[in-house]
């Protein structure tokens, strides 16, 4: 019985003094932290047992993603491949700062600009829906679960997908509270599907980059 390993990174630290929703705007690099955060995840894979045969290396498209995956790819001697659905979730607010956003509208009166954009924190009324979220990361897992089957894979991606699939993957409510996250920059959450049923036999979740 053969089991498929499937370790989703978080990215690291990124570079942003004014505190934007950068979400899936271009060119939004690592700090020097993220950086930091990133070589420290691929010297864990490097010295880590359960780690160092990673047969295959995606990632999302976006800048941060990218950056964080290179490190731990030539640790493991495997190219980066991407795929749109493992992208960051759509944003209304990219590009803003949402408490000084918030402050304008009240400002000038908007009211009925804040409403439709804060109404619905459940589905989210600013972004795209968590269920969707969930639903697009599945497809991607399921293709890359097939593609290496009985391996282990590491897949690059960003806090609101990896904590949507877990909850979808768990059965829970996709909805949730963003603050009660349990997806640190740079963590791994790592899934163990059992090849013949293809059911999630066990979830870990570990922190390389915690002391950074």
């Amino acid at each position: 019985m053969t089991k498929t390993v499937i370790h989703l990174l978080r990215h690291g630290e990124v570079e942003n003094p004014d505190g934007v929703v950068y979400e899936r705007l271009p060119d939004f690099h690592l700090s020097k932290r993220g950086q930091d955060m990133a070589e420290q995840v691929a010297k864990y894979f490097e010295v880590t047992a359960d780690l160092n045969d990673i047969s295959a290396v995606y990632s999302s498209p976006l800048t941060r993603a990218i950056e964080t995956a290179t490190p731990v790819a030539k640790v493991v001697h495997r190219r980066i491949k991407t795929d749109e659905r493992l992208i960051e979730a759509k944003n209304s607010l990219a590009g803003k700062n949402p408490h000084d956003y918030s402050r304008y509208l009240l400002k000038h009166f908007k009211f009925i600009t804040l409403f439709k954009t804060f109404s619905n924190p459940l589905k989210p009324s600013w972004g795209e829906p968590y269920f969707e979220i969930a639903q697009r990361m599945k497809l991607a897992i399921d293709d890359i679960r097939k593609e290496n089957k009985g391996k282990q894979v590491l897949i690059v991606s960003h806090e609101s997908p990896i904590w949507c699939f877990r909850r979808y993957i768990l059965g829970r409510h996709i909805w949730h509270n963003p603050a009660k996250r349990v997806c640190q920059l740079a963590s791994l959450t790592t899934f163990v599907f059992d090849d013949e049923s293809e059911e999630v036999e066990k979830i870990l979740y570990r922190t390389p980059a915690r002391n950074l």
